[in-house]
């Protein structure tokens, strides 16, 4: 027999090489390279061989449409889309602590009610999470542990025993014993996710899969991870805030960039179903600058703070958290050049309110009104705004303003600041005031 070729490819990014090398030279990524095995002539006859696809119209009716499963938590159903779909795998990730495997024990005692649910845990005893599940008040008879990190054995416990959901806790602690690497390494956690989608397309019962992140804030393991899955939901921020932000960065099933509130309590994540009020608790009384943040498909209200005090340093800190601190520097710049604002000799601190993260372009008015007030230590009554800022000071529209409206007017907010539109386009309640600008001249004579 022909011996066969041996070669080395990455797994990130499909390099080849003859020879195993400890850093990709294509792209950077170290101890990436997985062995090939290839039959000398048998990988084209086996290719000449194969059956060809079905292809069907793109227009052909669907027979039957695809029913999603509620997991009983709203705010998680928000970030799903609507709930579980049949075969679907989803990622989520985040810090360690901050709830990941808190919430799942949660959707699984929820999803136990009608079904039975399968817990894989490879990172803790069947005793340490019975401990856990009584403490939070997820006991229940159709809960089925599997603490083993044997990903084949798992799934070939699932597929005998047909639950309604599979969690597996964690990719990283999965190992296939077949693969001469150790767990958490790249080859093991991208032929682990392949087989959890595997087995989940084969059998279209929805898998739920926690991922560990680097401390750059990146999913550990091989990018193919995100690929491979069809949901990936981030929880933003750390386990010391008292909110904890659910996102989905990637749905094949519904839109991007949905969040879930939840709060941290003794029994585990609640449930917060008006965030905009929970953001803006205690500020009864109070003036601040508040930017409805579009957010999915819902509007959440939050505040935009700063702090601008004298320096002790040779150059000024400019800090933010929840908002790009390039943004800031991008702004105070705006400010001192088309406004006449000196922040010269100043540290500024600017953030948002209880660790959201907003990354659309409508904040900058909202910031820019709140680093002149911090500037003027001055407290004006409560106020929305929002809208892009310019590089040459003008105020420039943003995406669907009304749903943004109608949020600051349910919250009690009496004056708005926007930019100006079309007033077909935007409908404004009666009790809300609105001031339109084209500048941020006349957005900081708004608020003086």
């Amino acid at each position: 027999m022909a011996r066969g070729k041996t070669s080395y490819r990455c797994v990130e990014c499909g390099y080849v090489s003859a020879g195993w090398l400890g850093r990709c030279p294509h792209c950077g990524s170290w101890e990436s390279f997985a062995e090939i095995h290839e039959e000398k002539g048998g990988s084209s006859r086996e290719h000449a061989a194969a059956h060809p696809s079905v292809v069907t119209p793109l227009d052909r009716p669907q027979t039957e449409r695809v029913a999603r499963t509620p997991t009983g938590i709203a705010e998680f159903d928000q970030v799903l889309g609507g709930g579980l779909v049949p075969g679907a795998v989803i990622l989520i990730a985040g810090p360690p602590g901050i709830g990941k495997s808190t919430l799942l024990l949660q959707v699984a005692r929820e999803v136990a009610q009608r079904a039975p649910v399968i817990y894989a845990s490879g990172e803790e005893s069947f005793e340490q999470i019975s401990m856990r599940a009584a403490r939070l008040g997820t006991l229940h008879e159709n809960i089925l542990l599997a603490a083993d990190t044997n990903l084949p054995a798992v799934i070939a416990a699932a597929r005998e025993a047909k639950p309604a959901l599979l969690i597996v806790d964690s990719v990283q602690a999965m190992t296939i014993p077949d693969l001469p690497s150790a767990a958490g390494s790249l080859v093991q956690v991208r032929e682990g996710a392949q087989a959890l989608v595997s087995f989940a397309k084969t059998t279209g019962i929805p898998v739920l899969v926690i991922g560990h992140v680097t401390k750059e804030g990146q999913i550990a393991g091989p990018k193919v991870l995100e690929h491979v899955v069809d949901t990936v939901i981030y929880f933003e921020g750390d386990s010391s805030n008292l909110f904890r932000i659910v996102r989905t960065t990637k749905n094949r099933f519904g839109p991007t960039d949905e969040i879930g509130v939840f709060e941290m309590g003794e029994h585990g994540l609640v449930p917060v179903n008006n965030p905009s009020a929970a953001f803006l608790s205690g500020r009864e009384g109070q003036g601040g600058i508040v930017f409805p943040a579009l957010e999915g498909t819902r509007v959440i209200l939050s505040e935009v703070q700063s702090l601008v005090t004298a320096s002790l340093y040779p150059a000024p800190r400019h800090i933010a958290s929840g908002i790009d601190p390039t943004k800031l520097n991008l702004l105070i710049a705006v400010l001192e050049k088309r406004a006449d604002v000196s922040f010269a000799g100043c540290d500024v601190y600017l953030s948002t309110s209880s660790g959201i993260r907003i990354r659309e372009p409508g904040i900058d008015l909202a910031a820019v009104l709140a680093l002149y007030m911090g500037l003027r230590e001055e407290s004006p009554e409560l106020v929305a705004a929002f809208g892009e800022v310019g590089l040459d000071g003008y105020v420039r529209p943003i995406f669907r303003p009304e749903p943004r409206i109608k949020e600051v007017a349910r919250m009690g907010v009496k004056r708005l600041v926007m930019p100006r539109y079309d007033r077909m386009n935007a409908r404004i309640p009666r009790d809300l005031e609105v001031v339109e600008v084209s500048t941020i001249r006349e957005a900081l004579e708004a608020v003086k």
